[in-house]
């Protein structure tokens, strides 16, 4: 059938969150699938720049997820909790004792705490946030930078949302 509808269960333990790894299956026709993968291949170009953190900041989180908290919790890395007055206050400390505040600024190795971020996301073992380990993968090649914008923009207001990434004025807009 050209349109039917499977549901696609995880099938290997793999992490956490695995109970909730599954997802509906559409089939679809060559053509409508091509129609459909132009558009999911474009999907962050549809969106303004100023609803950009909290349509895609969100979808792009939901990959962070497993490893960073919203809240402050504990995880594998960094909360995004105040992450950003961190990050503009330079008083991040990393594992070679070397503090944020010595890497921005004119001349520096980053011009703006924004750049820091970005080269995080691209870059993540170049400086490791005190007490963490290296175990975030690169993420160049999977975000585009209008992506990694959009999570910078939610990390900048990370307390419009709620601890599992959802937009707490959804119904507003």
């Amino acid at each position: 059938d050209p349109n039917a509808a499977y549901h696609l269960f995880c099938t290997e333990y793999c992490g956490p969150g695995h109970s909730n790894m599954n997802r509906r299956v559409f089939v679809l026709a060559r053509v409508a699938f091509d129609e459909w993968l132009t558009k999911q291949s474009r999907w962050i170009e549809e969106i303004p720049d100023d609803e950009l953190y909290f349509k895609a900041g969100p979808k792009i989180f939901a990959r962070c997820s497993n490893c960073h908290s919203l809240d402050g919790s504990p995880a594998t890395g960094p909360t995004w909790k105040d992450l950003w007055q961190r990050t503009k206050d330079g008083t991040t400390e990393f594992t070679d004792g070397s503090r944020l505040a010595d890497l921005i600024g004119p001349g520096k190795e980053y011009a703006t705490p924004e750049d820091y971020l970005r080269d995080s996301i691209y870059n993540p073992g170049r400086h490791l946030v005190k007490p963490y380990t290296n175990a975030m993968p690169t993420f160049k090649g999977q975000l585009n930078d209008r992506m990694v914008d959009a999570v910078i923009a939610m990390i900048k207001r990370v307390d419009e949302f709620d601890a599992k990434g959802n937009w707490k004025n959804a119904t507003t807009k």
